[in-house]
């Protein structure tokens, strides 16, 4: 396997309007900003997120086949 060499760099902010768009493009996910998840809990066939909204702070319950978390260098 041949690891990946980028041809070029991407600015930040363009690298998420392109995830953003290519995402809903597909059609095959939701995405979900400005979320603090607090606890994941998988089961046999979904994962359940208990989740604050930054923006109003209620909590929400979100069940998905698959969570992937996407906060920056840390993730």
């Amino acid at each position: 396997m041949r690891a990946f060499v980028a041809k070029r760099r991407l600015v930040k902010l363009d690298l998420d309007e392109l995830l953003s768009v290519t995402v809903l493009a597909a059609a095959a996910a939701t995405p979900r900003l400005r979320m603090r998840v607090n606890d994941i809990e998988q089961r046999e066939d979904q994962v359940l997120t208990k989740a604050i909204d930054l923006d109003g702070n209620a909590m929400k319950t979100t069940a998905a086949r698959y969570v992937v978390g996407c906060d920056g260098a840390h993730s």
